[in-house]
């Protein structure tokens, strides 16, 4: 594809500010448009990175190639679909929807338009993590036998009334659907044949509706167990977040420091190995740029979107998020 691009870029917060960085360190530039309910605040966006601002959706995805969907969680299925009824490729912010049968209208809605859908999880192109697929891939920690990844953090913005992420009817839940998601899809990752989920949720130090800590614990049928804590509620927490996967012969460590091989230990001397020396959070960051330049190369050369980072994934994870808020209402395991 030789003709210049044109992504409108749906929300204007911090995700849209990221995702328009990502389209402007381009070789081969897309013109950028920017929608946002408030005219004002796409001409805002539309100033500092180029391109118009538009507060009609359907007015602003007729100018458009791909369509960037960067709102709030109630918004990706009705723009998706418009979107794709209008034949653009789409990609979103994670998570896919609220809801696993809003995740199907958008898979169907794509696939009867014949266009591409891509939902942007940046764990999938960081360093760290592509680093331990290679790791566990030859052999450096023997068989994985247990994961652990922690993000334990205090939001004192999520109050009622003044964030849209306290506003249950908005996210679709709390803080596993939106900060855990990103965790919920490494241990999909991972864990690559799940069996069961349980969970347990907390809701003490904010005023969001949905649940601001959560505990899950992921077990595949190859005896594989990850857990994963994520809270917006915890005050002082340490210097997170951070990732292991421990083996039979080895501990692979994800930290803000860098990624670490750890053998030995016990009665034999502990050695550690640095496989990245990048910054766990740059490196994030990151992710979500080379998320959407990785999108406009599979327009341009239409090519398919990588497996990681389709509809039917993001469709597994939403699933496995809804498994465990049932097993947290009902305190019981659900088999997947």
């Amino acid at each position: 594809m030789s003709e210049q691009l044109t992504v409108c870029i749906a929300g204007c917060g911090g995700m849209g500010a990221i995702h328009a960085e990502g389209y402007n360190e381009l070789d081969e530039k897309v013109r950028l448009i920017f929608r946002s309910a408030s005219q004002a605040r796409a001409d805002e966006f539309a100033e500092k990175y180029g391109g118009e601002g538009f507060a009609d959706y359907s007015k602003a995805i007729a100018e458009a190639d791909i369509v960037d969907i960067c709102a709030t969680h109630d918004q990706h299925m009705p723009m998706a679909c418009e979107a794709f009824a209008a034949g653009k490729h789409v990609i979103m912010e994670k998570p896919i929807s609220r809801t696993v049968a809003e995740a199907d209208r958008i898979i169907e809605a794509a696939d009867k338009a014949g266009t591409k859908l891509m939902v942007c999880e940046n764990t999938a192109f960081h360093t760290h993590v592509l680093e331990i697929d290679q790791a566990i891939a030859r052999g450096d920690i023997g068989k994985p036998i247990l994961i652990e990844m922690s993000s334990m953090n205090l939001w004192s913005g999520l109050k009622k009334g003044d964030s849209w992420r306290s506003d249950y009817a908005k996210t679709g839940g709390g803080v596993l659907i939106d900060l855990g998601s990103h965790y919920i899809y490494l241990a999909r990752r991972w864990c690559r044949n799940p069996e069961s989920v349980f969970a347990r949720f907390s809701h003490v130090s904010l005023e969001q509706e949905g649940e601001d800590t959560a505990v899950v614990m992921m077990n595949d049928r190859d005896g594989l167990t990850a857990t994963i804590r994520v809270s917006w509620g915890a005050p002082a927490g340490p210097e997170l977040p951070w990732i292991a996967v421990y083996g039979t012969e080895g501990t692979l460590v994800s930290r803000n420091d860098g990624l670490f091989l750890n053998t030995g230990g016990g009665k034999v001397k502990l050695e550690q190995t640095m496989l990245c020396d990048g910054q766990f959070m740059p490196l994030w960051w990151e992710g979500i740029r080379i998320g959407v330049r990785t999108f406009v190369e599979c327009v341009r050369k239409d090519e398919a979107v990588p497996s990681a980072v389709n509809g039917e994934t993001a469709r597994e994870v939403m699933e496995l998020i809804k498994a465990a808020e049932r097993s947290a209402k009902d305190g019981v395991a659900v088999r997947m």
